[in-house]
């Protein structure tokens, strides 16, 4: 049994918008752009060389992650203290490719098991030094049979330590945010929110536009289907959504 179904070309469409995006604005390095490239070409090979009898694995490492560059305080306005901070992001999802295959590979893929995305905030050190891990947590899509909402956030800590020690799974937060891409611009969004929203308002380049519009009709379409949810529960709301999957 398979998760949620995507398209193949919207989903390469996210990565390619989203790498001209982020390092034509300078919120990620050359480095970082050149592993989302490996990520899409991962995609593409899932797409073009995928079996609906397999899983395939597409992913960015925790070794090897995206990092944004430094925030020296946007991130935190009218504090006294500020310290810089630097954003990672690392993501593996299992997938098996669905639909009829035609020359440029299969149309779309499904969830199969394990989906997602990790972020963690460090504070940046000294050059060729360690940067503190301040935050971290996932947002994941609910396997078949899995608990929470379909897709959810789980602040998950990597010791048995409180708060938020590794053997706790909750809460489990709904989560507007999918795709590894959605989660990069909500860190972006977070990290930088004056200098990002500055950025994807200017109408100038086309990958500004094509980003825009495709997550404005991701958004309406999601807010409708929570909208439907809740309209229509036979429970509350909460517990509707909380349990809704999609066909």
């Amino acid at each position: 049994m398979c998760g949620p179904e995507f398209e193949f070309r919207a989903f390469i469409g996210e990565v390619q918008n989203m790498k001209r995006l982020a390092a034509d604005g300078g919120f990620i390095s050359s480095v970082s752009a050149e592993r989302l490239s490996e990520f899409q070409i991962g995609i593409e090979r899932a797409r073009a060389d995928g079996h609906p009898s397999r899983s395939w694995t597409i992913s960015i490492s925790k070794e090897l992650p995206i990092f944004t560059k430094s925030s020296c305080g946007e991130y935190q306005q009218n504090k006294a203290e500020v310290r810089p901070v630097f954003g990672e992001l690392a993501t593996l999802w299992r997938i098996v490719p669905t639909g009829t295959r035609k020359s440029g590979g299969y149309p779309s893929f499904r969830v199969a098991g394990q989906a997602t995305t990790r972020v963690c905030i460090r504070l940046q050190g000294e050059a060729g030094g360690d940067h503190m891990q301040l935050a971290t947590w996932h947002t994941d899509i609910r396997s078949p049979g899995g608990l929470g909402c379909c897709h959810h956030s789980q602040v998950l800590g990597e010791s048995e330590d409180p708060p938020f020690p590794s053997f706790l799974d909750v809460p489990r937060f709904p989560d507007p945010f999918v795709t590894p891409m959605a989660i990069l611009e909500f860190l972006f969004g977070e990290l930088f929110p004056i200098e990002w929203d500055r950025h994807v308002s200017s109408g100038g380049a086309q990958c500004v536009r094509v980003w825009r519009d495709s997550q404005k009709d991701i958004w309406a379409r999601r807010l409708k289907t929570l909208k439907t949810t809740a309209a229509h529960s036979e429970s509350t709301p909460w517990m509707s959504i909380r349990s809704w999957s999609p066909t």
